[in-house]
């Protein structure tokens, strides 16, 4: 399958480091990191990628994927951009001002897509290569979540969780008083 990935950061999104105090256009950079992984993926599966990135590339991007500076028609489907004509899905992140999703939305958990009556979800992916891997394990977990204010509280007060403000929704996550639907 021909393949279109459209992106508006420069590859790839991770140089590694982290971001640690430093300001950034998208403060987690995670919708980037899991496009980069998303066009290695595919790639690795056979089919063939083109990756349009609006700020270029920093290195070489994997095999397979072939840079393009501009949208394409000669794809079978598009990734976060609409072409006229072709079939196109739109990845959602985050939580958006709707209350019902287009069809062409996925979503990247099931929660989430709960929230917009959707039952299209597909979880985002670790490349273990990234990892390293160890026999004895630490005691923690690492759970990663982002929260945006008004949006999430309204949509949390929606479906019943009752968030007051942005402390109580985090709280609500952080200590499992009520699981989001789904």
């Amino acid at each position: 399958m021909r393949i279109l990935l459209y992106s508006d950061h420069r590859y790839p999104s991770d140089d590694g480091h982290g971001s640690g105090l430093t300001l950034r256009y998208e403060p987690s950079g995670a919708p980037q990191h899991v496009h980069d992984m998303l066009a290695k993926g595919l790639a690795e599966l056979g089919h063939q990628v083109f990756y349009f990135l609006t700020k270029g590339t920093e290195h070489p991007l994997p095999t397979g994927v072939t840079l393009t500076d501009t949208s394409r028609a000669d794809v079978d489907i598009a990734h976060n951009i609409e072409v006229d004509g072709l079939p196109w899905v739109l990845t959602q992140h985050r939580m958006r001002d709707v209350e019902i999703a287009p069809e062409n939305w996925i979503f990247v958990s099931q929660s989430l897509a709960s929230l917009y009556a959707s039952k299209r979800f597909v979880r985002n992916g670790l490349d273990p290569a990234n990892y390293i891997y160890s026999e004895t394990k630490g005691n923690y977990l690492l759970f990663l979540s982002s929260m945006q204010g008004n949006a999430t509280r309204h949509k949390y007060q929606s479906k019943g969780l009752g968030c007051g403000n942005f402390s109580d929704c985090r709280k609500h996550v952080q200590t499992g008083e009520r699981d989001l639907p789904g």
